[in-house]
């Protein structure tokens, strides 16, 4: 595993390696802004097949899925006037929302689920990344080990399968994202995170006021 402490002289350095690993279907620890993640394309079933082997993750559950920005949102799920809406409050930033899949589904993402979590996130480094195109993103940490919030902890947990770690220091605060399921456009909290239901809920009480 090669470890690149991320800065602002090497940046675009660390960000042309980074697509390279990926785009040879490699796997990279990144940072976030909630907790470090393992990144792979989500268009590579063979980088999927080694993420879900290295993470032991069931194919009962789905991949959580980042992207850049909307438009790259609207190519994967199909979107209701209120998950845009919380999109455009949150993000980017740290909510997952689960949606149905546009078109068909690769299980590979999805598990059993028949839905895609997708995420745009804050971090700089991580945001840019994704221009190229979505990843998968899961945490760096083993089934019911706490999440990743430096490198140091990334790599203990993985020692090895990961071809390229981009150490940003300590993530930001620690706390994974609120995962929010808007199936049938009916809000059900999977996973409570930073964003509130509180705070949900009052930018769906006002697209509910603005259609009376």
């Amino acid at each position: 595993m090669k470890i690149l402490s991320l800065n602002d002289n090497n940046f675009e350095d660390c960000l042309r390696l980074a697509q390279d690993v990926l785009n040879a279907d490699g796997a990279v620890i990144l940072p976030t802004e909630t907790v470090y993640g393992i990144a792979v394309r989500a268009t590579s079933n063979r980088a999927l097949q080694h993420l879900r082997k290295l993470k032991s993750r069931e194919l009962t559950k789905a991949l959580p899925v980042q992207v850049a920005n909307i438009e790259q949102v609207n190519t994967l799920v199909k979107l209701s006037s209120k998950s845009i809406m919380l999109f455009e409050k949150f993000s980017p930033g740290p909510l997952t929302i689960v949606l149905p899949p546009l078109g068909k589904v690769n299980k590979l993402i999805s598990g059993e689920t028949h839905s895609i979590g997708v995420r745009i996130p804050s971090h700089p480094f991580t945001l840019k990344l994704l221009q190229s195109g979505a990843l998968a993103v899961p945490s760096a940490n083993p089934i019911g080990q706490s999440p990743a919030m430096t490198m140091a902890q990334a790599i203990e947990y993985f020692p090895s399968g990961v071809d390229l770690a981009i150490d940003a220091g300590a993530c930001q605060s620690g706390l994974s994202s609120t995962v929010l399921s808007m199936i049938d456009d009916n809000p059900v909290i999977l996973r409570q995170g930073q964003i509130s239901e509180l705070q949900i809920k009052q930018v769906l009480d006002t697209k509910t006021n603005a259609s009376k």
